[in-house]
């Protein structure tokens, strides 16, 4: 029986369904094409540097993801064929403001992220101050972990993986979080009459210090929730044979100003 793996994808990949821009549609099997443009920025943060990495992304979301026949069906019959048939032919380009394009003779894709969300967790910055709500949806969309392998590589793991690190961090929280003088234990910006606790992509490489995935700095915390975080990440890491994790979490850390 196929594992069940939706849990990433359930909350990742309808966001881009609808928002993609193209200049031809010559190729019915377009839409598909992005979807996985789109699924392989949103695992590694990047596009594919090479058409390489695009059919061995798609062969390997194929394999263990895509519960939609037609979907499956265009990828298998159309995309996988036509990418490694001209694989030699096509150019990849990418341009400013995340425009991403292939390129082969007359058929052109190009994929343009919505202005108004950003694809990297390091622009999280465009949303604080902002509406609650809007905070609250950029991080439900980053909040899934990324987990990869010691070749770089995005693992797909089943539902209950995901399930499992996410009550593992919320155990640690509760334990670890001391809330009882009833001060806030993250930073955090205000919204009228709402405290907004300010999230932050964490780093953890395995069997090294945990950082701040966008600024690349250690987190110097004597925080024992920091300290016992960790313990966490290293057993998750060893448990299932991946060399980094990449998450986002309120940050807790409070050596500077909470309140920004």
């Amino acid at each position: 029986m196929r594992r069940k793996t939706t849990f990433l994808f359930s909350i990742l990949l309808c966001t881009f369904l609808c928002n993609a821009q193209y200049l031809k549609r010559d190729n019915m099997f377009y839409p598909h094409l992005d979807v996985i443009v789109a699924n392989y920025h949103n695992c590694y943060f990047k596009f594919p540097d090479s058409v390489e990495d695009l059919i061995r992304f798609t062969e390997y979301f194929l394999k263990t993801y895509s519960n939609d026949n037609a979907t499956k069906s265009n990828l298998e019959i159309n995309i996988l064929p036509y990418l490694k048939k001209n694989k030699k032919r096509i150019s990849i380009e990418e341009e400013k403001e995340y425009t991403y394009t292939m390129r082969m003779e007359g058929d052109t894709l190009v994929y343009v992220p919505p202005g108004f969300w950003p694809f990297s967790p390091c622009e999280n910055s465009f949303f604080i101050g902002e509406r609650p709500n809007d905070y609250y949806h950029y991080y439900e969309k980053l909040r899934v972990p990324r987990c990869y392998s010691s070749n770089n590589r995005i693992i797909f793991f089943p539902d209950k993986v995901y399930q499992d690190f996410e009550k593992g961090i919320r155990l640690t929280q509760q334990k670890y979080i001391d809330i009882s003088n009833g001060s806030i234990p993250y930073k955090y910006y205000i919204y009228e009459n709402d405290t907004v606790p300010i999230f932050s992509m964490l780093e953890y490489n395995f069997g090294k210090p945990l950082r701040y995935y966008c600024s690349d700095e250690r987190i110097v915390s004597q925080s024992p929730f920091y300290i016992n975080l960790e313990v966490f990440l290293k057993k998750f890491c060893k448990k299932h044979q991946c060399k980094q994790i990449l998450f986002m979490l309120p940050d807790y850390n409070l050596s500077d100003n909470n309140q920004l």
